[in-house]
């Protein structure tokens, strides 16, 4: 029961730099003098499938860019531990570096400590994951350029038609604005060759009768495929569950979600 996620490219965060650039005025100075170097922040997680390299690389593409036209930027990657503490520790060594605007590509779990945090900061900050629909109406300094919830949703219900050919699914979201909006979209984007099964709400918490009443309705789906809008400790919280009733069940997890972490609790 291995996680299929959808990954966030590099072009996301090339953008982004591009976005950042703009708002910091991306031209040489005027009297030919050379221009000071901007130096921007990359924050993401180091051992999260490559969460982190994908997005210094795409920064480091439009970085190379600017430096040939003459705008110095200088690339300043940092890991965020994969936790609310290790994202606090790398925010305040961005602060130290002085950087001037920031991407970030937290998974699925850390976004809303990230959109938490990212308030203690000056400066323009760059989102390229999913984030989620409640997040975005107060943006302040941030920027989001991934992907809606609402879109995730249509990505998943094409990759249920290609690659997976599914026929019957299910779909299991978190309580929260972010998992309702996956999963309407997942059930409106649905192929007419694929039937819906069902719908259910994964509890918040582990307590046993709760987790076990969700399952086992996810086992009466009697689904090939079973979309799983959830994330964090929700997402742990299924794969234990599932592996603890030796339930077998193939699972299309959405973005954020592709962590060591998680790949060791799902049976091969």
């Amino acid at each position: 029961m291995r996680p299929l996620v959808h990954l966030v490219g590099r072009l996301l965060h090339t953008l982004g730099v591009g976005v950042l650039l703009g708002l910091l005025g991306g031209v040489p100075a005027a009297d030919g003098a050379p221009a000071k170097p901007v130096r921007l922040g990359v924050l993401a997680t180091e051992g999260d499938g490559g969460r982190l390299a994908a997005a210094r690389a795409g920064v480091e593409v439009l970085a190379a860019q600017a430096n040939a036209r003459g705008r110095p930027v200088e690339v300043v990657a940092l890991d965020d531990g994969g936790s609310a503490a290790g994202l606090k520790a790398a925010l305040r060594k961005l602060k130290r570096a002085k950087v001037a605007g920031v991407i970030v590509a937290p998974r699925g779990d850390l976004v809303d400590a990230y959109w938490k945090a990212i308030r203690t900061l000056k400066i323009p900050v760059v989102f390229t994951s999913v984030v989620s629909p409640d997040l975005t109406r107060n943006k302040g300094n941030a920027f989001h350029l991934g992907p809606t919830a609402a879109a995730e949703g249509v990505f998943a219900a094409d990759a249920l038609v290609v690659p997976l050919a599914a026929r019957r699914v299910g779909i299991v979201h978190e309580a929260t604005p972010y998992g309702a909006a996956v999963a309407a979209a997942v059930a409106r984007s649905l192929s007419s060759d694929i039937t819906l099964a069902g719908v259910e709400v994964w509890p918040d918490g582990e307590e046993t009768g709760d987790v076990d009443a969700v399952a086992g309705a996810i086992r009466s789906f009697e689904a090939d495929w079973v979309v799983a809008a959830v994330r964090g400790r929700s997402a742990d919280a299924l794969v234990r569950t599932l592996d603890r009733r030796e339930q077998r069940q193939s699972l299309l997890f959405t973005d954020g979600n592709r962590r060591a972490s998680l790949a060791a609790l799902a049976p091969d």
